[in-house]
C-alpha cells in the first residue's frame, strides 16, 4: 500500500512520543548553524528546493553535506 503525502502525516503529538525532538532557533548562517547541529547529532536531514538549476542540491545542503561531521540525508522538497 502506497500513502498519500496526506495520508502519511502523523499528527505532532503522535511523533513525539515515537520520536522526541525538540525546535531552535537560531541567528546565525544557516550552513554554521546545522554543521553545528550535526556534530552534535548521528543523522542530519536538511531540505532542498533544488533551486540550483541543474544542480541536485541547493547552495546550502549542498555546503551543510561536505562540512558536517555526521550523516547528512537531503530530502528534496
Amino acid at each position: 500500500m502506497v500513502a498519500t503525502r496526506d495520508e502519511a502525516v502523523v499528527p505532532d503529538d503522535a511523533l513525539k512520543r515515537i520520536h522526541p525532538h525538540r525546535v531552535v532557533t537560531e541567528r546565525r548562517r544557516p550552513v554554521e548553524a546545522l554543521v553545528d547541529a550535526a556534530s552534535r547529532a548521528d543523522l542530519l536531514v536538511v531540505g532542498s528546493r533544488g533551486a540550483g538549476g541543474l544542480r541536485a542540491l541547493g547552495s546550502v545542503s549542498e555546503r551543510v553535506a561536505h562540512r558536517a561531521s555526521s550523516s547528512v540525508l537531503v530530502v528534496r522538497s
